[in-house]
């Protein structure tokens, strides 16, 4: 969103085209400084950079066409290309944008940014670290690949290893590294002053980041407000919680048990993978289809991060639907990790 807004103070007024910013980047392993797209195409970019912010992907993706085929193609549009397919729900047309953007520079800090953000999306976060940190290699000087790499590390639980990279990254520059509010009103979340976390966030706005809106939804549940929570909660995408699992887990929360299964059967169209099933069998427990949330969570592999929680559901699911015996085998002899 910060992106968005920076180029809105340059945005068009009807009176010709709009001069392009003067970028450096790495193209073909070469620094590049000065415009990345011819003027007539900056326009472009802009607006497409503005339906993202305002959810509109499909509008994106054309405007960012238009940018690619002006000229010479550019990693920047070519990865924010990428990134607007995934949100339009076109994840092969994604990942093949990905393919060009690499082809075009394989150490451009915007295709890496690009490839992580979508892997993070999808729940692989083995990914989307690994993404991250080639970001962080290109451009030692960043701090968006260290910011995504910390803001991963902590909603995975990883405090130590996030720790670790924040005193890095403060040795390195020198400077204080960059706290969200987002990341301020957790820390006072997890002292339990949901009260305190709401003033740090302020009022609220229509530009809030995703994680600005999901720690003010949790400070809400925290003070027993589930209904000013749930506006937030039901606008947030799905990226902006840890995982599928717990996006179903606070949609069922807040009594919205019909959009966490439409939600979670979305995530295993667009990517079948444990964590989503995990999710889609925790969504029909919550509505009492125990079969069928048996049916689901019986198919998360043992060994896979949500085994875990889905080992539980699947017990509840069975017992709830009268197969006490069975529920009993399983929960004598499958693994519990």
């Amino acid at each position: 969103m910060s992106r968005a807004l920076a180029v809105a103070s340059v945005l068009l007024t009807g009176c010709g085209a709009v001069s392009p910013s003067r970028i450096v980047r790495r193209v073909g392993g070469e620094v590049r400084a000065g415009a990345f797209v011819a003027p007539l195409q900056y326009e472009h970019f802009i607006r497409a950079e503005l339906a993202l912010a305002h959810d509109r992907p499909a509008e994106a993706v054309e405007h960012l066409r238009l940018v690619r085929a002006g000229g010479d193609d550019d990693p920047l549009p070519c990865a924010r290309m990428a990134e607007a397919l995934e949100s339009a729900g076109d994840p092969a047309a994604a990942d093949a944008t990905l393919g060009e953007c690499l082809a075009l520079d394989p150490t451009s800090e915007a295709v890496w940014m690009a490839i992580g953000r979508i892997a993070q999306r999808r729940g692989r976060f083995s990914r989307a670290l690994e993404a991250y940190g080639r970001a962080m290699r290109t451009a030692p000087d960043s701090r968006e690949p260290v910011m995504a790499l910390v803001t991963l590390l902590d909603a995975m639980g990883a405090r130590t290893r996030a720790d670790a990279l924040r005193r890095a990254f403060e040795r390195r520059t020198g400077a204080p590294f960059p706290e969200p509010r987002a990341r301020a009103a957790e820390r006072l979340l997890a002292r339990d002053r949901p009260s305190a976390a709401l003033r740090v966030l302020g009022s609220g706005a229509p530009t809030d980041q995703p994680e600005a809106l999901r720690a003010r939804a949790r400070a809400w549940l925290a003070l027993g407000a589930p209904d000013h929570a749930e506006p937030l909660i039901v606008a947030l995408p799905d990226d902006a919680f840890e995982n599928a699992v717990a996006h179903v887990q606070t949609l069922v929360r807040i009594g919205r048990i019909d959009l966490a299964i439409e939600r979670a059967r979305a995530a295993v169209a667009r990517d079948d993978v444990p964590m989503h099933r995990a999710a889609l069998g925790l969504a029909l427990l919550a509505a009492g289809r125990n079969d069928e949330s048996a049916d689901w969570l019986a198919s998360v592999p043992s060994g896979s991060s949500p085994w875990p929680i889905a080992r539980a559901a699947l017990l509840d699911a069975l017992r709830a639907g009268g197969m006490d015996a069975v529920a009993d085998e399983v929960d004598a002899h499958a693994p519990r990790r």
